[in-house]
């Protein structure tokens, strides 16, 4: 009995294992740039002096694929409201998703990334 828990924590133990590494980043109109590493919850980011309001979702996964929504509205109404998808897994190991955003109402310009990077590794 303990020769098999033996032999099943070592199959186990090297094992591979995945991971989504996601990175928010904030190009803001002063040419401050703010970068947020998140986990898999959702995170709403903080959009300095404009209507715009931005988010990533949750994470999900489809197959090996892990999947994450970047959602953005303008002001409390939620005028001109949209979403963009950045992916990343096995037999891709990078993606990103770029939106450029201007703000009329107080003649703002600004850009927000979502980054997936896929890594693997032998231990958690």
């Amino acid at each position: 009995m303990k020769f098999i828990f033996f032999i099943s924590f070592f199959i186990f133990s090297s094992s591979l294992f995945a991971k989504a590494n996601w990175e928010l980043r904030i190009h803001q109109a002063n040419f401050d740039v703010q970068a947020v590493d998140i986990n898999n919850q959702e995170y709403k980011a903080y959009l300095d002096k404009t209507s715009w309001r931005c988010w990533a979702e949750k994470t999900t996964q489809s197959g090996n694929l892990f999947i994450r929504a970047l959602h953005c509205n303008y002001s409390v109404e939620a005028l001109g409201s949209f979403k963009s998808y950045a992916s990343c897994g096995v037999g891709k190991i990078f993606d990103e998703v770029s939106v450029e955003l201007k703000d009329e109402r107080k003649n703002l310009d600004l850009k927000v990334i979502l980054t997936c990077r896929y890594s693997e590794s032998e231990n958690p």
